[in-house]
């Protein structure tokens, strides 16, 4: 970026800008000093009167790139995010609905599904290899 001293440099020729302009405007020899700055400078009253249109362009950017912008994310939020939890929701749902199926209460068939996914790792870890 640019070093300090050309910012400097920038600054004080900007101060000095606007010392200039003001003397030209209100130096003791204008007789038009008296007179309002927008009878003055007619072209110039509607810019300054208007804030250099800055309210303008952020009521614009909020009111207009903004809200459509907030909808977009509105729409994404209800499907994407949304439907992902909701996905969970109704897997967890399903696999609750699986559980009684394990649940017997019967030792002897929790022995044998407890060797079953023994047999399933250690088949999986021989096949790996």
């Amino acid at each position: 970026g640019p070093s300090t001293a050309v910012l400097i440099a920038i600054s004080v020729a900007v101060i000095f800008a606007g010392i200039a302009i003001a003397w030209r405007l209100y130096r003791p020899a204008n007789e038009d000093r008296w007179i309002s700055f927008p009878e003055r400078e007619p072209g110039m009253s509607g810019a300054l009167g208007r804030a250099f249109y800055v309210d303008d362009l952020y009521g614009w950017v909020v009111g207009t790139v903004g809200l459509r912008g907030a909808a977009a994310l509105t729409r994404f939020d209800r499907t994407v995010i949304d439907g992902a939890v909701n996905g969970v929701g109704r897997l967890a749902t399903w696999a609750s609905g699986l559980a009684p199926v394990w649940q017997s209460g019967k030792a002897r068939r929790y022995a044998l599904s407890f060797l079953g996914g023994g047999a399933a790792l250690l088949l999986y870890a021989v096949v790996r290899i």
